[in-house]
C-alpha cells in the first residue's frame, strides 16, 4: 500500500495567513495545494491544532495513523481516519463543527505512540483476529498444563520459548506476564499457583486483550476459581504498584521495545525483594546490518536488534543479580542477520 502523506506548512511571508496552509497528496505524487482546494474544506481548527503540536507531516497507514517528524504519532479511530483521508485526498466533504472537534480530540487522545509500537499493535491485533501459525516460534506445553485452556486460545499463542517452566510458579504466588497475548501463559500459571495466587497479564493489543478476557472466563470455569486479570499497558511503564510480584515472565515481547533497559527497570520495580524473572526472547548474533533496526514492520515480527551481550548488559544495568542463560537456540536468518531464541532467569 502506498502511504498517504500529509503536510502542514506555512506560506511565505508575503502570503501568510493566520493559520498554516495545507497540502495533501499521495506519496508518489507532487503536492499541489490551491486556494480552491483549501476553500472546499474547513480545517482551520485542525491546522491550529497541528501547528500547536509542532507537527510537520504524517503518514496514513491502513488503520489510520498520523506521524510527525519526531516519530510521535496518533492512532485514529475509523471515523477520524475517514475524515483525515478525505482531507488528504482533497475530497469535497462537509465537516460539521462537532466532527472536527471529535477528530481533534481523537488525535490528542492517541498521541504518543512510536512507529514500532504501532506496527507491533497492528500485527498482534490482526493475529488475534486471525491466528498466524508462522509468527515467531512458540514452544509446546505439556497437555496436563493446558487441559483447562480453550483450544482456540492455544491456537493464538505466540512466543519463542517456555519462560514459565523456568520460573516454576508455586502455590499462592503472584505472577505478572508482560505481553500476555491470548493469555496462555497466564492460564498455565493460574493452575500452578492455585486459588490463593494471583495472575496479572499486561498487553498493548486491544484485540489480544479482548480474546484473552473471553478465554479467561472459560479457564476460570474449568479451574473452579478466578485469579487471572488482564490490563492494557506498555511494558516500559507497567501499570502496577511497586513490589507486587513474586514472578515476572515474558515471551518474545521485550525485543519489540526500543528501550529495553527501561523495561527491565520496570520489571525490577514491580518484583518483590527476592523475586525472580524468566524471559524468552529473540536476540541477534551481532550488530544488525541492512537497516533492520529501522525496519519497524520486520522488528514487529520479533527480529530484535539487540545482541545477547547487549541484552544481558541491560538486565544487569537494571539491577538484577544471578542472571543465567537457561537455553539458547538458533531461530533463523533475516537480511543477512542470524537470530537466536534465548531464555534467561534472574533475581532481584
Amino acid at each position: 500500500m502506498t502511504p498517504r502523506i500529509l503536510k502542514v506548512y506555512e506560506q511565505s511571508e508575503t502570503h501568510r495567513d493566520s493559520t498554516p496552509s495545507f497540502c495533501g497528496c499521495k506519496a508518489t505524487e507532487s503536492c499541489k495545494a490551491t486556494e480552491k482546494e483549501k476553500e472546499q474544506i474547513d480545517i482551520e481548527e485542525f491546522q491550529l491544532m497541528t501547528q500547536a503540536q509542532g507537527w510537520k507531516f504524517g503518514v496514513i497507514r491502513d488503520n489510520g495513523i498520523f506521524i510527525d517528524e519526531k516519530n510521535r504519532m496518533a492512532v485514529l479511530n475509523e471515523s477520524a481516519t475517514k475524515i483525515l483521508k478525505s482531507i488528504i485526498d482533497g475530497q469535497k466533504i462537509n465537516l460539521e463543527e462537532k466532527s472536527i472537534k471529535e477528530f481533534v480530540s481523537e488525535i490528542k487522545d492517541r498521541i504518543g505512540i512510536s512507529l514500532l509500537e504501532l506496527d507491533v499493535k497492528n500485527l498482534y491485533d490482526d493475529a488475534a483476529r486471525e491466528p498466524q501459525a508462522d509468527l515467531c516460534c512458540p514452544q509446546e506445553y505439556l497437555h496436563e498444563d493446558t487441559a483447562h485452556i480453550p483450544p482456540e486460545a492455544l491456537a493464538n499463542r505466540y512466543g519463542c520459548g517456555s519462560p514459565l517452566g523456568i520460573a516454576v510458579p508455586r502455590a499462592g504466588e503472584v505472577a505478572v506476564d508482560l505481553g500476555s497475548g491470548s493469555g496462555v501463559d497466564c492460564f498455565v500459571a493460574a493452575k500452578k499457583v492455585g486459588p490463593t495466587g494471583r495472575i496479572i497479564g499486561i498487553d498493548f493489543s486491544d484485540e489480544m486483550l479482548k480474546i484473552s478476557r473471553q478465554y479467561g472466563k472459560k479457564v476460570a470455569e474449568n479451574l473452579g476459581y478466578d485469579i487471572v486479570e488482564f490490563h492494557r499497558g506498555k511494558i516500559y511503564g507497567i501499570p502496577l504498584p511497586n513490589e507486587i510480584a513474586d514472578i515476572v515472565v515474558s515471551n518474545c515481547v521485550i525485543n519489540l521495545c526500543d528501550d529495553i533497559i527501561q523495561v527491565f527497570k520496570e520489571v525490577y520495580r514491580v518484583l518483590k525483594i527476592g523475586g525472580r524473572f524468566a524471559i524468552s526472547d529473540i536476540v541477534s548474533e551481532r550488530e544488525t546490518v541492512n537497516g533492520l533496526k529501522e525496519d519497524t514492520e520486520l522488528r514487529a515480527k520479533c527480529f530484535g536488534y539487540n545482541t545477547l551481550e547487549n541484552y544481558m548488559n541491560s538486565i544487569e544495568t537494571a539491577g538484577f543479580k544471578g542472571v543465567t542463560i537457561k537455553k539458547l537456540s538458533y531461530w533463523k536468518k533475516e537480511k543477512e542477520n542470524d537470530f537466536y531464541s534465548v531464555t534467561l532467569k534472574g533475581y532481584k
